[in-house]
């Protein structure tokens, strides 16, 4: 409810109406569920995935793969079959971004399959690829579900960290953005922020430094 995809979908959105083009790895969350949830917010993306802007890959870690063929498929979605490391995610993810594509993967489940070990290694290879061929690429982690240390460690290697939170206020829920972490800035920022029909909208007149 903290609405973080939302925050990424919009600016992946945006950012195909300049040519851009995506690849958004999934793994516990269909990608039909997240095809719904962006036209709720009138982000269709279907005339991009006719033409592969977008792309969808399924990372199916070993316990998802005897799943796979129970869940409904999207459109043209690709597939990285994992085993007992998460070598082919990182020979998929380079191909991706040599494509000129902005990349997001849901780390979550993979920390659940996984050692940390591994997951910092694939942020670091991860890194170290759009470093090499640039673009915007987003590691998604919701909060309170791995072991704080785990998140930390993970932190530190990441060039950017955005968090979002959702509590209650005096009158209704209010949703807050904080920018711990970004190359420039100086010190955290939060903002609170609502979410209407168009998306994530922030009301601000100072820019974030």
């Amino acid at each position: 409810g903290s609405n973080y995809s939302t925050f990424i979908e919009q600016i992946l959105f945006r950012y195909l109406s300049s040519d851009g083009k995506i690849a958004y790895y999934t793994s516990e969350t269909p990608s039909l569920e997240i095809e719904r949830e962006m036209e709720s917010f009138n982000w269709s993306i279907n005339r991009f995935l006719e033409s592969g802007r977008w792309v969808f890959v399924d990372v199916l870690t070993p316990d998802l793969q005897s799943l796979a063929e129970l869940a409904p498929e999207g459109f043209n979605n690709l597939r990285v079959n994992l085993s007992g490391s998460l070598s082919p995610l990182k020979t998929d993810l380079l191909d991706k971004v040599k494509e000129n594509r902005w990349t997001v993967i849901n780390l979550s489940h993979m920390l659940h399959t996984y050692d940390l070990k591994e997951a910092m290694e694939l942020l670091l290879y991860w890194r170290t690829v759009a470093k090499t061929f640039g673009g915007i690429h987003f590691a998604m982690l919701p909060k309170d579900v791995h072991p704080e240390q785990h998140v930390n460690a993970l932190k530190n290697l990441a060039d950017g960290v955005i968090e979002f939170q959702l509590r209650e206020g005096p009158r209704d829920y209010e949703n807050f953005v904080t920018f711990q972490k970004l190359r420039t800035l100086r010190k955290a920022r939060r903002i609170q922020f609502d979410v209407t029909e168009e998306g994530i909208v922030i009301e601000t007149a100072q820019r974030i430094r």
